[in-house]
């Protein structure tokens, strides 16, 4: 995002200004995860991100979160998501039309 810019949501997280996170980066509190612990954390966040999308009737469905919870390793969690992720893709492509030849 470009500097002076703001992201975030106006329901569920409050609007940070895109400086503030480069300042935080830069600062010697930072936290700072290695790629093996953004992958950790991803392989379950990702879950609370599809839970809402759970209606979308994509094969396969999203696991249980009983299942999830219970795979072993990161690549099982996150190639799982992919799934899930790839199958609502399919629906997506079924229901919207495709208009890159029209160049809209």
């Amino acid at each position: 995002a470009p500097s002076g810019s703001s992201i975030g949501t106006a329901f569920k997280s409050p609007f940070v200004r895109v400086d503030q996170i480069t300042q935080s980066k830069h600062n010697a509190t930072a936290i700072s995860y290695s790629p093996l612990r953004r992958a950790l954390r991803l392989s379950y966040s990702i879950w609370l991100l599809l839970d809402g999308l759970q209606m979308t009737g994509a094969q396969p469905p999203p696991p249980p979160r009983s299942v999830i919870l219970g795979m072993e390793s990161i690549w099982q969690r996150l190639n799982s998501a992919k799934e899930t992720l790839d199958g609502i893709n399919g629906i997506l492509k079924r229901i919207v039309p495709d208009n890159r030849e029209s160049g809209s």
